[in-house]
């Protein structure tokens, strides 16, 4: 089927649990942890266009185009993509998911930029092919070629199919600063504590969000915390307003809680704002479908 457009919904994920067993000569991290999409999401579109260049428009304007993941997944297919058009790309993303937030929206948009190109040039690339590719570009972007319910090991490539979340509604709070996630891992190095691994019995038709909230933890939310105690507190607000499990996701600087009832969800994100001035708060809910 030939067509000249396409319109990605890219979607943030949560780290239900992250653990770092270890760091690599190379540098990397050793990684387990459990990620789950969200129905959040940025919009990503791209069209065929005549003249031979990548455009990118995006109302990020704190990064040169050039410097964005989705325009570097659009340069890494470029060669392949050039043997079948002559033209060019031209792509908008629209922004929902907030940056240096744990919730993976650069990596998100970076997979469906490179889904979307497959797609709209019928490169025939199989989803392992595009995770190989996309774990050049970031450790997450793997996850996001297929998305749901996933664990990931090693730097985050090797990828496992989870039994799916069940349905559950999604606080989100961000505090008005920013984690890097460089500096989250070199502040983890410093202390050397990588704790102890838990062990998950990921057998059922669903996912056991009762085992995992008792025994879910985030290696890189007590060095963050360190230095931003909101973090803590939020999280501890969110439980005590219902939450099942909340604690920061990724390397922050969001945390998350997970809600089995949308109007303790909702009156949780409300009072978030009030309580804790200047943090962005939004209710989504898991998405099982990548």
């Amino acid at each position: 089927m030939d067509f000249d457009y396409i319109h990605l919904r890219p979607r943030a994920k949560i780290n239900l649990t992250l653990e770092i067993t270890g760091r690599r000569a190379d540098g990397y991290h050793e990684i387990s942890t459990v990620m789950q999409t969200l129905r959040l999401r940025d919009d990503l579109f791209i069209s065929k266009t005549p003249r031979k260049e990548i455009y990118l428009a995006t109302e990020n304007l704190t990064l040169p185009p050039e410097e964005n993941l989705v325009h570097k997944a659009a340069r890494l297919l470029e060669p392949l993509y050039r043997e079948k058009f002559s033209g060019g790309i031209s792509m908008r993303l629209v922004k929902r998911i907030p940056s240096e937030a744990g919730l993976g929206g650069g990596s998100s948009d970076a997979a469906a930029a490179l889904r979307g190109l497959n797609r709209l040039f019928e490169l025939g690339l199989a989803p392992a092919e595009l995770e190989r590719l996309g774990a050049g570009l970031g450790a997450d972007v793997p996850f996001f070629i297929r998305g749901g319910t996933r664990l990931a090991r090693g730097i985050g490539e090797i990828l496992t199919p989870l039994p799916p979340c069940p349905p559950l509604w999604v606080v989100l709070a961000k505090p008005p600063f920013a984690v890097l996630t460089a500096w989250a891992y070199g502040k983890l190095d410093e202390t050397g504590d990588f704790g102890a691994p838990a062990e998950f019995d990921f057998t059922g038709d669903t996912l056991n969000l009762r085992e995992i909230a008792r025994k879910a933890q985030n290696f890189l939310q007590a060095p963050v915390a360190a230095r931003h105690p909101e973090i803590v507190e939020i999280a501890a607000f969110l439980r005590r307003r219902g939450a099942l499990l909340a604690m920061m996701s990724g390397s922050g600087s969001c945390v998350f809680g997970l809600f089995e009832n949308p109007n303790k969800a909702r009156a949780a994100k409300d009072a978030l704002p009030r309580r804790f001035g200047g943090v962005w708060a939004a209710v989504t809910k898991t998405f099982s479908c990548g």
